[in-house]
């Protein structure tokens, strides 16, 4: 038997946005996300279009129509909504794909700072 791992060439995020945590969350519920993910201290909520699956396979792009972020220095299991609603958060610390995304969200955020500090 043949394995082959095939990752991503390149995962294209079209929108890449800083929320408040608890406006991350109330976003991801009514945008009926099904978890959040949690890495290095950032909540990550993605949307995915379905038909990304069918270009990674095709040509290895991985297509993130949005990325909203937050600060979340320590991992809970769940993130509450209120009502007795909960949000499963996965632990995603290791997979090179999301440590990738981890890298590009703070390398995004130290340019934003340098842009604000230039006159």
């Amino acid at each position: 038997m043949k394995i082959e791992i095939s990752r991503p060439r390149v995962v294209k995020i079209l929108g890449l946005d800083s929320r408040g945590k608890d406006d991350l969350v109330w976003c991801s519920l009514s945008m009926e996300v099904s978890r959040l993910f949690w890495i290095d201290g950032l909540l990550i909520c993605m949307e995915v279009p379905e038909k990304s699956f069918d270009y990674e396979y095709e040509d290895g792009i991985y297509v993130v129509s949005q990325l909203c972020y937050a600060e979340y220095p320590k991992y809970n299991r769940f993130e509450d909504v209120g009502r007795g609603i909960q949000i499963p958060v996965v632990n995603v610390k290791g997979m090179r794909v999301f440590e990738s995304i981890a890298k590009t969200i703070r390398e995004s955020e130290r340019h934003l700072e340098v842009e604000k500090e230039e006159p």
